[in-house]
C-alpha cells in the first residue's frame, strides 16, 4: 500500500474523530428548556422539597430549579404568590434560593 494513501486514512480518521468529539461535546453544552408546569405542580414541588432555587418576574412568570437539577417553568396566580409560599415552607429561606426582577 503506498504511503500516500495510508496517510490519507490517517487525515481522515483523525478528522472523523475530530468531529465526533465535537459534536458529542456540543450536545453536552446544550440545555434543556425548561418544562412548562402548572401553578398546582409547582406547588407541590415546593411543598415536596423538590426545589433549591427559584426566580420570578413582575410579569408572573416563575422559574424553578429542582434538586434533582431540572428546570421547570410556571406562572403564578398572582405578583408573589411563589414568594409567600416559600416563606410558608422555608421560612429563613435557608433551602430555596428565591431572586425577583
Amino acid at each position: 500500500m503506498p504511503v500516500s494513501l495510508i496517510l490519507t486514512v490517517i487525515r481522515v480518521s483523525a478528522l472523523v474523530g475530530l468531529i465526533a468529539a465535537t459534536s458529542c461535546a456540543t450536545k453536552e453544552a446544550v440545555r434543556p428548556e425548561p418544562q412548562t408546569i402548572s401553578w398546582k405542580q409547582a406547588v407541590a414541588l415546593i411543598r415536596g422539597g423538590g426545589i433549591e432555587g427559584v426566580m420570578q418576574t413582575h410579569s408572573l412568570h416563575v422559574w424553578m430549579k429542582g434538586t434533582d437539577g431540572r428546570e421547570h417553568r410556571t406562572r403564578e396566580p398572582k405578583i408573589d404568590a411563589v414568594w409567600h409560599l416559600i416563606d410558608e415552607v422555608d421560612p429563613g429561606h435557608g433551602r430555596i434560593r428565591f431572586a425577583t426582577e
